[in-house]
């Protein structure tokens, strides 16, 4: 019995001989945090090469991880929201810095109100007529038009005959736009892009670059 008892305690004291030998690491918070999202069973696209991986960890925003199912699904604890992907891809938010196809696009779809033919002016200002006569007074109205001489020729004032209730925008596919006094009031006198009158220096209601962008990522309504 005194044996077995001193080999009990030898153990013990080497043990605790052990711990206070190594004490714990300061360990930040972050490395024993789960996984926030993880999407798995995919094909995550990664990389400067964009090489397809399985499955992605997310925390606090940012990327934690990505690889393989197996390793990734380590990283969820208990409130990790997983979704299945089912095999559909995941890509990276592009941003793309010189965009045409969102006008292209916008006029293909009649813009948001409808599209008016402006192959003839006098048609296509009593097109918009009767498209403002039917909305409500002060409601943006944005419309879309080909591209052609006739809308180009058309100023504000006539417009403003047939839409004067109504901020009015009619967007071309080049990235051009034709709006009445109730728009202009909106963009600032000194933006580029706003074409002016060469004898008397005021806006004719014909826009391009940069105040067409204005009118249609400021001042649209997006869903």
């Amino acid at each position: 019995m005194r044996v077995r008892a001193s080999i009990t305690i030898t153990i013990v004291l080497a043990l605790g001989f052990v711990t206070t030998s190594f004490p714990q690491a300061d360990v930040p918070a972050e490395v024993l945090s789960y996984a926030d999202l993880l999407l798995y069973n995919g094909k995550v696209l990664a990389g400067e090469d964009f090489s397809p991986v399985e499955a992605v960890a997310i925390r606090n925003g940012e990327f934690l991880a990505v690889g393989q199912d197996q390793l990734l699904l380590k990283m969820a604890g208990p409130n990790t929201q997983r979704i299945d992907l089912q095999g559909k891809s995941v890509v990276p938010g592009f941003i793309d810095t010189h965009l045409h196809q969102a006008w292209v696009g916008n006029i293909a779809k009649g813009a948001v109100n409808g599209r008016v033919d402006f192959s003839e002016k006098q048609s296509g200002l009593e097109g918009v007529r009767q498209i403002t006569a039917s909305s409500p007074p002060g409601k943006w109205l944005f419309l879309g038009a080909w591209d052609n001489r006739a809308l180009y020729e058309t100023t504000r004032e006539e417009l403003d005959r047939v839409a004067p209730r109504n901020p009015l925008v009619i967007s071309t596919v080049n990235n051009w736009a034709v709006v009445n006094s109730l728009v202009l009031e909106h963009i600032a006198a000194d933006t580029p892009g706003i074409t002016k009158d060469p004898d008397s220096g005021e806006p004719t209601g014909l826009l391009w670059g940069w105040a067409v962008g204005v009118v249609q990522y400021e001042l649209m309504p997006w869903p």
